[in-house]
């Protein structure tokens, strides 16, 4: 019962590895700029990846696992290369690497900024979803940046009743994100 157990969440990380292959090859090419090296590299965080299967949250992103272990992985592939290289092939492979450095967290802050955004989409989704009243809360709170005692003057409430509100609006969105994170995963990942 617990190899099928394994088993399952082998499959279900390589899965996951390979919806993210490209991500995983073009940061595995800027943290050991050498194509052949590269996809050796991606290979190896591959098996590591699915070897560890049980220890990730294959529900939340991996990118940043991804990130952790071809960053540690590269790095010693890199150093091992390095080590064994002539001379004249390490200075150029240094010089290579320097250039490109700048480049790997631009790739890096350029998912993030993409993830962010599919949050955010999916947060004014579930902001357009609730009710009335609650939006106004919200919109006043976050956009306005009106403090929860000045809501509840212009309300006629006590400040008190507008942060339970607020309390149960956060609980609602964060459900509602939830819900929504899934549905965007499965949609974007035909496989499944």
């Amino acid at each position: 019962m617990n190899d099928t157990m394994q088993n399952e969440s082998g499959i279900e990380a390589a899965e996951r590895f390979l919806s993210e292959y490209d991500f995983v090859r073009r940061f595995s090419f800027y943290c050991v700029p050498k194509r052949d090296l590269a996809e050796e590299l991606a290979h190896d965080v591959f098996s590591i990846f699915v070897e560890k299967a049980e220890q990730w949250d294959l529900d939340a992103d991996i990118r940043p696992v991804l990130v952790r272990l071809i960053r540690s992985q590269g790095a010693k592939k890199w150093r091992d290369y390095y080590r064994n290289a002539p001379e004249s092939l390490r200075k150029i492979a240094l010089l290579k690497q320097e250039l490109l450095a700048p480049y790997a967290s631009e790739l890096e802050n350029r998912f993030e900024q993409e993830e962010n955004i599919k949050v955010l989409d999916a947060l004014k989704h579930c902001i357009e979803t609730l009710p009335e009243k609650s939006r106004l809360l919200v919109k006043s709170y976050y956009w306005n940046e009106i403090s929860m005692a000045d809501i509840a003057e212009s309300l006629n409430v006590k400040a008190s009743m507008v942060r339970q509100a607020m309390v149960r609006i956060r609980i609602r969105l964060r459900g509602c994100l939830q819900r929504k994170r899934p549905n965007e995963e499965h949609d974007n990942n035909p496989s499944r």
